[in-house]
């Protein structure tokens, strides 16, 4: 009996992980003109004064990092009142704190930042950018 309670448990587990954030990827949440502005401005603070002003993506890794185990509602208002963006832009923050937990745990943990980078490239970037409604194409 308690293996067929793993195994049920494993399942579940897999399933809320690994293919419900996959899922549910929202698109275009952030291609109001707020969001659009407070991302320029990221980017020009960030040119202006790198070491004061940390980029997008040192941003959300710090959010990330800011608990043992990030949650995604905690991770989306960290994004949110560091980034000056909308709720429902930062809610891609909180997809992308899915997709690491699920994805990334390993390389996130106990390697490099490195190897957290390419992890997050690999698994998360691409329903991290259709969230946001980033396309690198047209850039």
């Amino acid at each position: 009996m308690r293996q067929w309670s793993l195994f049920f448990y494993f399942c579940c587990t897999f399933v809320f992980l690994c293919i419900l954030p996959i899922l549910v990827a929202q698109q275009d949440l952030c291609k109001n003109e707020a969001d659009i502005s407070a991302f320029h401005q990221i980017n020009q603070n960030h040119q202006q004064d790198p070491t004061h002003n940390p980029d997008f993506d040192t941003m959300l890794s710090n959010c990330l990092k800011q608990q043992v185990i990030p949650t995604p509602d905690y991770v989306s208002w960290c994004c949110q009142t560091t980034m000056k963006i909308s709720q429902p832009c930062a809610s891609c923050c909180g997809w992308a704190t899915n997709c690491v937990v699920a994805n990334c745990k390993w390389p996130c943990t106990f390697q490099s930042a490195d190897a957290c980078q390419n992890c997050f490239v690999q698994y998360c970037t691409p329903g991290y950018n259709t969230c946001v409604g980033y396309d690198p194409d047209l850039q």
